[in-house]
């Protein structure tokens, strides 16, 4: 099972007024084609029906009549101009307690052999600082060092790096200006079983990590 749970921290700075803001965050990892697995052993979970931690269609992009991981492996298509031949996972904060305020999600595209990362989905909801917005990432543009792909958009003047889940992951996204970086955001995470322990942490820790991340951001 390549399906996890993440927790870690989010941090903003924005360099003109040397503001910093750090929160404690937390997120799962989930293969696409396990969430039938993954939900069924969690009364608390659901993927089809309102429940305590719900990973609700709706809260996401695309045609509701069709799946989740359709909607990527089409949306990825008709971007890049390549079908997504292996998984589709993702990395989000699913609605708990019927509240949702994920900032952003990730639908990571692997190919066939499942070892190295085709595109990457990038669906911004409220990053401040940053415009709501949906990307589709082609590995092939980015620059890659083995653990970490980093795109620059020098039109937006983005530069955004991706890490590659593992034990741990970042995330990063700067905003450059004449004078040199003026604000970045950063996600970063630590690796946790998707067991039992991480089911009641993201119904109790989640709501008010959201609730803190609304007061503060």
């Amino acid at each position: 099972m390549k399906s996890a749970f993440y927790d870690g921290f989010f941090r903003r700075r924005r360099y003109t007024d040397r503001e910093l803001v750090r929160v404690p965050v937390s997120a799962v990892f989930l293969d696409l084609a396990e969430t039938s697995e993954i939900f069924k052993s969690r009364w608390c979970w659901s993927f089809d029906r309102a429940a305590l931690a719900w990973l609700r269609r709706k809260d996401y992009f695309g045609d509701p009549t069709l799946t989740l991981d359709d909607s990527v492996r089409r949306l990825v298509f008709e971007e890049i101009g390549r079908p997504v031949e292996g998984p589709v996972r993702m990395l989000s904060q699913l609605r708990t307690w019927g509240l949702l305020r994920g900032m952003a999600n990730a639908f990571y595209c692997y190919d066939s052999t499942d070892s190295r990362i085709e595109a990457v989905v990038v669906d911004i909801r409220s990053i401040p600082g940053i415009q709501p917005q949906r990307r589709v990432l082609d590995a092939k543009d980015a620059d890659y060092d083995g653990e970490r792909y980093q795109w620059k958009d020098e039109e937006n003047h983005l530069i955004i790096t991706v890490g590659k889940p593992d034990r741990s992951l970042i995330w990063n996204i700067q905003h450059d200006s004449p004078d040199g970086c003026d604000f970045d955001a950063t996600l970063a995470l630590e690796s946790r079983p998707l067991d039992s322990r991480a089911t009641i942490k993201t119904l109790l820790v989640q709501p008010f990590s959201i609730a803190r991340l609304c007061l503060t951001l």
